[in-house]
């Protein structure tokens, strides 16, 4: 099946994320530059509030949505369109994080698992590491296994642990950093302390595992490029599931994997997910 357009009105010189957010969205529309007075896409993605084009778009009757950069941008493009763009503290529509993860290539691993994980390879039970200290190599795999990661004024490592689901101990200013709930996303403390908070953490694998979910979750609401990507395509009608049907989510992940329509996997999907109401992902 053809995917739909979306229609690109472009401004000079046009964000840098942008292109970043495009290269995500292929996954689901193919992203055109098209005149509103010619042609129909499905939605309509412009630059800049201030881009050629728009007003046009906008009457076309499809859904509009508009990259803002400033607080001007805001002000003259709230109300009528959906807003996107990379900069938190202007509260837009869909976040397109300038700095992220692709959440979708890191499987969040919950402390049992870990534990299972530790005891096959012969490491400690209390296992906690500290960001920085492991290689490029091995810093996945720690994150991965670790009972406890300990962070310390390093957003970005913060980040790429909580996608991982690892429960951190970290400073208030790297918690702040990434817009983290102290108590509830991250244990934060002094860095004379952080050592001995982790280890109490570590004995604690209900409370790791709390953690260890609420940091995974503002990964994907905050940091997850290719969320962001599919958020945006839901909102402007490109797919055919909603932003909260988790059951379209997941068969459209399954769509691209290339899983064929007659796969047993699609079965078994359909069997684990049988009955299921309420639910999100």
């Amino acid at each position: 099946m053809t995917p739909p357009f979306l229609g690109l009105l472009v401004s000079p010189g046009y964000p840098d994320g942008v292109p970043r957010l495009l290269e995500r969205m292929v996954r689901w529309c193919r992203p055109v530059w098209a005149d509103p007075e010619r042609d129909d896409p499905a939605a309509w993605l412009a630059t800049a509030p201030t881009a050629a084009g728009l007003s046009a778009a906008l009457a076309s009757g499809a859904p509009v949505a508009v990259w803002v950069a400033s607080a001007s941008d805001l002000a003259l493009a709230a109300g009528e369109v959906l807003t996107v763009g990379d900069d938190v503290a202007l509260d837009v529509d869909v976040l397109a994080p300038p700095s992220g993860i692709d959440a979708s290539a890191v499987p969040p691993m919950p402390p049992f698992v870990r534990a299972r994980w530790r005891a096959r390879h012969g490491l400690p039970e209390r296992f906690i590491v500290r960001a920085g200290t492991v290689g490029d190599g091995h810093r996945q795999s720690a994150y991965a296994l670790a009972s406890v990661v300990i962070v310390e004024a390093d957003p970005a490592a913060l980040v790429e642990a909580m996608a991982w689901g690892a429960p951190c101990v970290t400073d208030s200013a790297t918690a702040a950093a990434v817009g983290a709930d102290i108590g509830v996303d991250v244990l934060v403390g002094d860095a004379g302390d952080l050592g001995d908070l982790a280890a109490v953490l570590a004995d604690d694998q209900r409370r790791a595992a709390a953690f260890g979910r609420s940091a995974r979750r503002l990964v994907e609401r905050t940091f997850d490029r290719t969320g962001a990507a599919r958020r945006l395509a839901g909102r402007l009608g490109l797919v055919e599931w909603g932003e909260d049907d988790w059951r379209g989510r997941l068969t459209d992940d399954l769509a691209h994997l290339c899983t064929p329509p007659v796969a047993r996997i699609r079965d078994r999907f359909d069997s684990a997910v049988a009955g299921v109401v309420g639910e999100t992902a």
